[in-house]
């Protein structure tokens, strides 16, 4: 977002401005579509969705540690917390990951 901040605090519109003015920014400079989004301090609520979808993100990131599944809500997917590992403990961490799914 353009100010990193904790969306579900915010209004729809405020959302969507926030988002709008970091998707034109981002594509701006890389020269490419931006259709992912990840939320500032994973925050976020059902005005998000909406205006993620007014923006036509394809989906969206929280901070919460879950796997990825067919019948989760395309903007309100998780994602795991990769630390500094090496590659034994990466293995480790991701075959984790895989028994708790």
């Amino acid at each position: 977002t353009q100010n990193h901040a904790a969306l579900a605090a915010h209004s729809r519109a405020y959302q969507a401005n926030e988002l709008k003015e970091n998707k034109r920014f981002l594509e701006e400079i890389t020269g490419q579509e931006v259709n992912l989004l990840a939320y500032p301090y994973g925050n976020y609520n059902e005005d998000t969705f909406y205006a993620a979808a007014d923006l036509h993100f394809y989906a969206g990131f929280t901070t919460e540690a879950q796997t990825i599944k067919p019948d989760l809500h395309p903007y309100g997917l998780g994602r795991f917390q990769v630390k500094n590992l090496n590659g034994t403990a990466f293995r480790n961490q991701l075959a984790q990951w895989e028994k708790n799914a």
